[in-house]
């Protein structure tokens, strides 16, 4: 995902596009829209993957459509629609060039909850550029006016098709990008009088489908999301399931398995997560007492200060960090994770440890990190990082800190870029006052 678009979307009026990079910051006051666009980006990525989307998926409640779309006031009252989107690059690639593909989705009011009444796919690239939608889905046939109909731009022909949308696709189910492959599939290219002619055409035709099948396959993993509060640490630990949920109780059950099976991978994972607690401060070593015996309860001990202690008798911080640790460093290539101040309970030299960690991940295993922060220490760190030239560490290109600020009653984000000596541009006055607020709210002041 290189942006995501927003409009009229909680706090967010109007339109707006916002970048997306490998390392991206959400800094702001509390209610300016920051777990909002965490969530936003979450759906976004489930409609370019062609999922269903739900608006209730833990750890985000966004409610239903008037708690959704931004509240106007006035007489204008609430928006009568909102959109959401993404704009990224196509797995094809021709040497260096890359195409570009947005994806948007415009939902309006429903009784069975916020339903996408238009969905439309720009797709551009040197050779051509498509542009194609489908409208009124949700309300059954299609209307007279063209909406329900399915309208496809193609240069360098620069021709314009207007192709009635397929019956299974009416209906009450929300629809989805592989819903506009299959329109465009079976009521455009699969015609004989559109695929007989040049062989250029036909050329043509198979570029335009593999840039499509390009775009619903960018988003090959589900943005995985944190809570902004851990699990609680427990004394011992029972069998549990792995699947994977905002609290992080699946990763303490991952690690026990990976260590019971002394394979590389549990090994590497756990010389990793005792690298961090060592680099940070929080611990020597970690010891999961009794894992090795699939059924029985096992506890998790921590290292500190010569001994063993179990995690419930060592600071909050650890049970907290652990999980973010587990998940991140154990994740698959290529994924993105949205964690909400994951800070929380860890002292100023831990805090800017998880800072090294995103940014050599990023670059290692090319992750993307999307981070809801109120720690200036993380913040500094990744600058200090750039500024040293760590190998291994992200490039300053692909860093990114949003900036949230309330004026006049609405939210504006500023993109903050970092240069490579870890200098700042683009912040706003408010910006270096809100940590500094920060700081004083610390102290007591």
């Amino acid at each position: 995902m290189k942006k995501i678009i927003l409009e009229n979307f909680r706090c967010f009026r109007g339109r707006h596009e916002y970048p997306i990079k490998p390392l991206t910051f959400l800094v702001g006051e509390n209610s300016t829209g920051k777990t909002s666009f965490l969530a936003a980006i979450r759906l976004a990525s489930d409609l370019g993957a062609g999922w269903r989307l739900d608006f209730k998926d833990p750890p985000f409640d966004l409610g239903v459509f008037d708690q959704i779309a931004t509240y106007v006031g006035g007489k204008s009252g609430r928006a009568r629609y909102f959109s959401l989107g993404q704009v990224f690059e196509t797995s094809e690639k021709r040497g260096k060039q890359t195409s570009e593909v947005q994806l948007q989705a415009k939902f309006e009011k429903s009784h069975k909850g916020p339903q996408p009444e238009l969905l439309k796919l720009e797709l551009h690239d040197s050779r051509f550029s498509i542009s194609f939608a489908i409208s009124g889905i949700n309300a059954g046939e299609p209307k007279r006016d063209d909406s329900g109909y399915l309208g496809v731009l193609s240069t360098p022909s620069k021709k314009e098709f207007r192709i009635p949308v397929a019956s299974q696709i009416r209906g009450e189910e929300p629809i989805t990008i592989h819903d506009l492959r299959t329109v465009l599939y079976f009521g455009f290219f699969r015609k004989e009088s559109d695929l007989k002619g040049s062989k250029r055409k036909q050329m043509e035709v198979d570029a335009i489908m593999r840039l499509i099948s390009g775009a619903s396959g960018s988003n090959r993993f589900r943005p995985f999301a944190t809570a902004p509060i851990r699990t609680k640490p427990e004394r011992s630990y029972d069998p549990f399931s792995e699947e994977l949920e905002p609290g992080g109780k699946h990763a303490i059950a991952i690690l026990a398995r990976l260590l019971r099976s002394s394979s590389k991978e549990g090994t590497d994972l756990f010389n990793a997560v005792c690298a961090f607690g060592k680099e940070s401060g929080l611990f020597r070593e970690i010891h999961l007492k009794g894992a090795h015996q699939e059924v029985n309860p096992f506890e998790l001990t921590v290292k500190i200060a010569g001994r063993f202690m179990n995690i419930v008798d060592v600071g909050y911080g650890v049970s907290q960090v652990l999980p973010i640790l587990i998940d991140a460093l154990r994740g698959r290539r290529g994924e993105t994770y949205l964690l909400q101040q994951p800070e929380v309970h860890l002292h100023p030299t831990a805090q800017a440890e998880l800072g090294s960690l995103f940014g050599i991940l990023a670059k290692r295993d090319k992750k993307t990190f999307i981070v809801e922060t109120h720690s200036d220490y993380i913040l500094d760190r990744v600058r200090l990082e750039i500024q040293r030239k760590r190998e291994g560490f992200v490039r300053p290109e692909d860093v990114v800190i949003l900036y949230f600020q309330r004026e006049n009653g609405e939210v504006r984000v500023y993109p903050i870029e970092v240069d490579d000596q870890g200098n700042l541009s683009g912040q706003p006055a408010g910006y270096r006052q809100f940590f500094l607020n920060e700081m004083r709210g610390l102290m007591g002041v």
